[in-house]
This record gives C-alpha cells, sequence and structure tokens, in this order.
C-alpha cells in the first residue's frame, strides 16, 4: 500500500491510486519485450507510458496501453542514428514511407525534450528523403539493397534492389513531407533538417505531383508514361489496366495509381490522397520558406491552392441527404463512393487536417461513411467499422474504429469505440490489421505496429480531453 500511495501522490490526490494490479501490469505484467531486447529506448516515451498506464481503471486497456503505445520502437526501429533510421511495418521486413511516418506519428509530442528520440526522428527524416531520390513513385523499400520484395513486377522506372514494392500513391510522399515537417518542429525548426538532400527531394516531389496532374490520354497516345506498373496476379487490385490505370481528364487534383491500401484505385482521383496532399503542400511551403527557397515555396502554395480548389470542385457530390465527399472522381463526370481503413481516408479528414471535426459536408459524408452506404462498412457480432478491398468485405480494421474515436466529440462514441477496440484485440494485448465481423478470434496480422501505435495515440488523445472515460476521479465518482 506505501508503494500505491506514493505512486497515487506523483499523479495527483485528484486520483484514486492505481490498483496492484494495475501497477502489475503497467511495469512488469505485459507483453513489452525486456528492456535490453527492445530496438530502441526512449525514456520520455517509456515515462509516459507509465504515467498514463498507471491511471488507467481499467486493467486490460491498461494492458492494450503499455503494450502498443511503444511498440513501434519496441519492435520495429531496426536501424536508429541522426544519420539514418530504418522502421519496418510488423511482420513485413521492410519500410512503407507511409506506414513508418504514421508509426512515429504519437512520438513527436515528447520528442522536444529527448534528445536520443530526435537524433532517430532525424535519422528517419534522412532515410525517407534519400529513398524518394532512389525512387520517388516507391511505396516501401529495402535496408542495404537487400532486393527483397516484388523484383518481378513490370514496371517504369524499373525495380531496384532497393525497392521492396513499387506503387505510386500519392500518400508515400505526402507522408515524408509531414515526417520533415514534424521532425523539423520537434527539433526547434533546427535548418539542419532541411539540408541538400531533403531539398532535392521535395523539389522532385513537387515534379512529380505537378506531371501527375496530366490526363491519361497524352500518356497513351505518346506510350511514354513517366510511371507504368503490372504484375503477374490473381488480385485484380494489385495491378494496373494497361499499366496506366482508368481513364482520367485533367481536374487539378494529382492521379495515384494506388490507395494507401496498396490497392489500385478505381478512379484515379482518389479524394483523401489529394486532401493530404494540400495539407502536406502547405506544411512543405512553409519549410520551403524558412530554408531560403522562397520561390518553390510559393510553387508549392500554388500546387496545395489548384488541388484544393479541384477537390472542391471535382470531388464533391449531390446525394439524397444532401452534398458530400466522393472517395474517387474521373474527371469526366463519373464518382465512386466508398471509404477504406488506412489513412489518409475521408473519415480521417479531420485528423489529417484538411477540415474541421464539425464542418458539415464532412459530417454529411461521416454519416454515410459509417453505415451500409460505404460497402465496405461492416456490421456484425464482432463489432463494426470500416475494412476495405485489401482484405476484402466483412474484414473491419481496428484503425477505422480508432479514426473513428479520434473524428468525434460525442463521448458515447468514443466509449463504443474503445469497448469494441479492446473487445476485438482477442485477449492479444494487440491491435489486428483486421478482425471478422462476427469472430474476433479470427484476425490478420498480429504484429501490425502502426495500429498498434495509433491505439496509444488515441489514448493519449482521450486522456488529454475526455480524461473521465478511462481515469478514475474522486470527485465524479465519489
Amino acid at each position: 500500500f506505501f508503494v500505491l500511495g506514493l505512486l497515487w501522490v506523483s499523479l495527483g490526490s485528484a486520483e484514486f491510486p492505481p490498483t496492484e494490479e494495475i501497477v502489475k501490469i503497467c511495469t512488469k505484467e505485459n507483453n513489452r519485450p525486456p528492456e535490453s531486447e527492445r530496438l530502441f529506448v526512449s525514456k520520455s516515451i517509456d515515462a509516459a507510458a507509465e504515467e498514463i498506464c498507471l491511471r488507467l481503471t481499467d486493467p486490460y486497456l491498461a494492458l492494450l496501453f503499455i503494450d502498443c503505445f511503444p511498440n513501434t520502437l519496441d519492435t520495429t526501429v531496426q536501424v536508429a542514428s541522426a544519420s539514418d533510421t530504418f522502421v519496418i511495418t510488423g511482420d513485413i521486413d521492410a519500410m512503407w514511407q507511409r506506414d513508418s511516418s504514421w508509426q512515429v506519428h504519437p512520438y513527436f509530442p515528447f520528442a522536444q525534450k529527448d534528445p536520443h528520440l530526435q537524433e532517430m526522428l532525424r535519422g528517419l527524416v534522412k532515410r525517407q528523403t534519400s529513398s524518394v531520390l532512389m525512387d520517388q513513385y516507391a511505396n516501401a523499400f529495402n535496408y542495404n539493397m537487400s532486393g527483397a520484395g516484388h523484383q518481378t513486377d513490370t514496371r517504369t522506372p524499373p525495380m531496384t534492389p532497393g525497392v521492396f514494392e513499387g506503387k505510386w500513391e500519392v500518400d508515400s510522399l505526402c507522408s515524408v513531407i509531414q515526417t520533415s515537417h514534424s521532425t523539423w518542429k520537434a527539433v526547434g525548426e533546427d535548418p539542419a533538417v532541411l539540408d541538400a538532400n531533403w531539398t532535392a527531394a521535395m523539389l522532385l516531389i513537387l515534379d512529380t505531383f505537378e506531371y501527375q496532374q496530366i490526363p491519361t490520354v497524352p500518356e497513351i497516345d505518346s506510350g511514354n508514361a513517366q510511371y507504368q506498373f503490372q504484375r503477374d496476379t490473381t488480385a485484380p487490385t494489385d495491378t494496373l489496366m494497361h499499366a496506366i490505370g482508368p481513364p482520367a481528364l485533367f481536374t487539378g487534383m494529382i492521379r495515384s495509381a494506388f490507395r494507401a491500401s496498396d490497392d489500385a484505385t478505381t478512379m484515379q482521383f482518389n479524394i483523401p490522397e489529394n486532401a493530404f496532399a494540400v495539407v502536406a503542400l502547405r506544411k512543405m511551403a512553409e519549410m520551403l520558406n524558412a530554408s531560403g527557397n522562397t520561390l518553390q515555396a510559393t510553387r508549392a502554395s500554388i500546387l496545395a491552392e489548384e488541388v484544393d480548389v479541384a477537390i472542391q470542385k471535382y470531388g464533391i457530390v449531390q446525394g439524397t441527404s444532401g452534398s458530400h465527399y466522393a472517395y474517387e472522381v474521373d474527371g469526366f463526370g463519373n464518382f465512386y463512393f466508398m471509404d477504406d481503413a488506412n489513412i489518409p481516408s475521408l473519415l480521417s479528414l479531420p485528423f489529417l487536417g484538411y477540415c474541421d471535426i464539425d464542418d458539415e459536408l464532412y459530417q454529411n459524408t461521416r454519416k454515410l461513411l459509417l453505415s451500409r452506404r460505404n460497402p465496405y462498412y461492416a456490421s456484425g457480432d464482432a463489432g463494426t467499422g470500416i475494412g476495405g478491398p485489401h482484405i476484402g468485405e466483412g474484414w473491419i480494421w481496428p484503425m477505422s474504429i480508432i479514426v473513428q474515436a479520434l473524428t468525434t466529440t460525442d463521448t458515447n462514441e468514443i466509449q463504443y469505440c474503445l469497448d469494441m477496440l479492446e473487445s476485438t484485440s482477442d485477449n492479444t494485448g494487440f491491435m489486428h490489421e483486421s478482425f471478422w465481423k462476427n469472430d474476433a478470434s479470427q484476425y490478420t496480422r498480429s504484429w501490425f505496429a502502426w495500429a498498434n501505435t495509433m491505439f496509444g495515440h488515441l489514448i493519449i488523445h482521450v486522456s488529454e480531453n475526455y480524461p473521465e472515460l478511462i481515469f478514475s476521479n474522486s470527485s465524479s465518482t465519489s
């Protein structure tokens, strides 16, 4: 009791002291690797994880948080230094530009007072920008040119040993910009982050985005498209029609051959991808201005505005219950409505910073996304949520439930999401890629670090904004 009392004093007397069970879970009886086996140790992340864990009242929620929040650092940071950091996804031994960016996203608020964590993040910026310069159209990379992955794909540019997979996804480059901006801010806007290599990568990103604004006809007529992709596969979402993809007219948006799920787009102007590009390009402009590249900063700002205007012109459709965002459009007047669990998604637009949670257009869209109007929304005995074509209909992704909780101010909805995330983890202590709607013991990917870290981010978000949902407070429970 004396130890528990000290913990209570350190956490503040407005809350009840942690139970002995909670203390054991948060300090030793969990699924984290022993400290000597953790791939990267951040004292600030460990301290924050333990502090929040000790304040949780639900033992299993405490276990999920202490397992999930540091999971990226514990298990996926294979190389870490200020000059190079390589972060794998988990059970796939390769680094996705997108995944690695979101995997470290919740750690930035703790980096300002943690030089060791700052070094790791600086190294990730260098790795990501070097990867862009290696192949700006690739989504995933190998460490040390190992030649692993999809080397037999027919592709322009051709596959190289450093590329694990070469799918063109707009959000891959947006993620690089995001990591750069967050790291730059976390280290006090140190100009060393924005070095010559970084600048070259940003200019290549601008070139690529601008090129991918063009329609498909000139590429077909010339037979000389800058990006082409085909794979021998039984999955139609893993290859492109005639190596270029479905027809697209000019809109001002950026064409994306694949989505954040690594599935081929049905129509090449993916609205969430382009919304993310608007946010990322504005961050790029801020950094380019700070580094003295004012002309290129203006170029980034103009492109962001072009894409944003195009989203508002082509990406909004009239439905029976009012206007809402489409998921994809082609410029010919056609649209496709759905959503996918992977970020960026329509559901995640406020989380990305593209719009406010209470934006009327977003709210109209959100209601449809969380209903059977969305073909990849599922409801079953185990839970409800959004999946996607990557695993298939009926498979719900915990990531979508996390994003649902992050994009609402309704405490009942947040509590519903928290309860569902607990009940669908199959008592493993971790999030999974997806689970079957009627049976959460059927799931994919037991080691999916992005979802784990995102769950940790959600708990921190709730602790800061809705603490009464997860902490015991003497004033509210007495």
